[in-house]
């Protein structure tokens, strides 16, 4: 019978532990994977990337991965992958860098007031009071990258009729488009999985939204004060709900 413990794994094998080794968050949780076996003590040697911040038990690396802005280059690697979010303007002073790939770019009311209300194609995520009180905003669409709208990102948008969300659309924070009042009409895309507290408080000209099937979490009063919502497209369950997130008003479903 083989030692389960010598034996030497197949290329496919090797990859099935490398899969399972990328969980793994720390040095001394990969210290313990190689130590379970001796058939296990090569995993190191596959990764090409650091799936942790430390790089010291990875000897074979081609790219640096950079998980938070305090990690630092302590390889001389091919490229360097920053893996957190940084902001527009920082994007743009390293993109001309073919050595850095900036995973996660965020869009700030700080790069808004600078590059004004164009969101560049790059950009993931649309962070808190971004567009809060941006009078002048009438319509926009949302880059397809976009995954999360943060905390009143177009609170008080009073102009604002008509916004295109991107499918890859997951989160819409709370207050996110409280007040919004000549919003008229919305369809949330299907991957859309949390919309926060208040998000559509008062938005008094929605008369219609479509409330994606993968929704699992509706904050509170998300939809108080749209007394003029008179239609849902909701699944059963959502519909149940439906009552606890609104204002007194009559609406179909």
């Amino acid at each position: 019978m083989m030692d389960v413990e010598n034996k030497i794994l197949s290329k496919e094998e090797m990859e099935v532990l490398t899969s399972i080794a990328r969980y793994l968050k720390s040095e001394q949780d990969f210290i313990n994977f190689v130590m379970v076996c001796k058939s296990h003590q090569n995993v190191l040697d596959c990764f090409f990337f650091n799936p942790i911040s430390s790089t010291r038990l990875f000897l074979n690396l081609q790219e640096q991965w950079l998980y938070y802005p305090w990690d630092c280059v302590t390889r001389k690697v091919k490229k360097i992958v920053l893996n957190y979010p940084i902001t527009t303007k920082d994007y743009n002073s390293l993109k001309g860098n073919r050595n850095i790939i900036c995973k996660q770019v965020k869009f700030t009311k700080k790069d808004r007031e600078n590059l004004g209300n164009k969101i560049p194609s790059i950009v993931n995520s649309i962070e808190e009071k971004c567009f809060e009180q941006c009078t002048d905003l009438e319509q926009i669409t949302l880059p397809g990258r976009i995954t999360s709208l943060g905390y009143s990102s177009f609170r008080d948008c009073v102009k604002l009729s008509y916004i295109e969300l991107p499918d890859n659309l997951i989160s819409i924070g709370s207050c996110c488009f409280d007040h919004c009042i000549n919003l008229k009409s919305l369809t949330i895309p299907n991957n859309v999985n949390y919309i926060g507290d208040n998000a559509f408080f008062c938005c008094n000209s929605l008369t219609s939204i479509y409330l994606p099937t993968h929704l699992t979490s509706l904050g509170k009063s998300c939809f108080f004060g749209c007394n003029n919502l008179k239609t849902i497209y909701a699944s059963e369950e959502i519909c149940m709900r439906l009552p606890y997130y609104f204002s007194s008003s009559s609406f179909a479903i």
